[in-house]
């Protein structure tokens, strides 16, 4: 892993697998502007290599969940949330992905 903010990398490895992944995510930054540099989100992409001399097949499969909302936790240590959670994919000309939102103000 390597991070240099607002940047990380994270190589995974698995000698069963006849791929390289790597992970490459980072966070809303702008220079002199504290507002759009705290938007409560980030980028996240994978660059796989196959590394096999076979064609192959790849799915990238992940699970984030929506924490819009977030009051703490209970006495259990479960997430705790308000409002009711709204997930929706949304594509455009340079990015597609899920934007979390929830009925709140």
């Amino acid at each position: 892993m390597r991070g240099e903010y607002p940047f990380v990398q994270v190589n995974f490895k698995d000698k069963e697998l006849p791929v390289e992944v790597r992970l490459e995510a980072f966070t809303p930054f702008v220079p002199l502007n504290a507002n759009d540099s705290g938007i409560p989100g980030a980028i996240i992409g994978y660059k796989v290599k196959n590394i096999s001399e076979q064609p192959i097949d790849i799915c990238i499969v992940g699970s984030l969940a929506n924490v819009v909302g977030f009051t703490g936790y209970d006495i259990w240590g479960n997430v705790q949330l308000a409002g009711k959670r709204r997930n929706e994919y949304r594509e455009g000309e340079i990015a597609r992905g899920l934007f979390y939102s929830s009925n709140l103000p």
